[in-house]
């Protein structure tokens, strides 16, 4: 089964689409809607592959992030094993976050990065094989001001990403992970604690088929 790893605004990596700005006048939805929990686990502890662990620790010791105290923020659903975020603190003594999935990471960056995408930044995942996706994860991270993010998923349905915090500075993290394509994420929005919608933004197109 081959997997890749993509994250939305990067220049080099760009693989969704914007579909509102921020700030938009919109209010978040009421009523009642199912949670995506996510876990939050010591690296030390979670139940990641010795290959993963390995690369870890070398792309940690590159980007001179201490292993002592790195932890995961994964979806609750499907296990930190899959895919999630690693969060660290570097030799400055700043919030790092590096997302990963089975096969691999990307490197660390300052959860500053975040300013300039709208206070919030998704990692889709999608894995599968002969030319279809068969299990997807979307996990991000948004700043201290965002309120609420929902995920809008391929049946029409909504539900409400938990947001747990990591780290010195007060970021949130959130992840979702789905097996069936009928719940596969196509967008999501971010609200602020107000309700006013800060983003919208569609995921769909980040989630292709990996290669085989």
């Amino acid at each position: 089964m081959n997997r890749k790893l993509k994250r939305t605004h990067v220049v080099l990596l760009v693989l969704a689409v914007v579909t509102a700005a921020a700030a938009s006048s919109a209010l978040k939805p009421s009523g009642a809607m199912a949670t995506a929990p996510a876990t939050v686990v010591q690296f030390k502890d979670a139940p990641l592959s010795a290959k993963l662990r390995e690369i870890a620790g070398k792309v940690a010791s590159r980007h001179g992030v201490a292993m002592e105290g790195l932890i995961a923020v994964a979806p609750t659903a499907g296990g930190p094993h899959f895919a999630g975020v690693f969060v660290g603190r570097n030799a400055a003594g700043d919030d790092v976050v590096a997302p990963y999935n089975a096969d691999g990471m990307m490197g660390f960056v300052g959860v500053d990065r975040i300013s300039g995408y709208g206070g919030v930044m998704v990692f889709p995942s999608a894995a599968g094989e002969g030319g279809e996706v068969r299990h997807v994860s979307l996990v991000g991270l948004a700043e201290p001001q965002v309120g609420t993010v929902t995920v809008e998923l391929a049946d029409g349905s909504t539900v409400q990403a938990e947001l747990v915090r990591a780290g010195e500075r007060g970021f949130q993290f959130f992840a979702y992970v789905a097996d069936s394509s009928s719940r596969f994420p196509v967008a999501y929005q971010a609200y602020g604690a107000s309700g006013d919608k800060m983003k919208s933004e569609s995921v769909a197109g980040a989630l292709v088929p990996p290669k085989s």
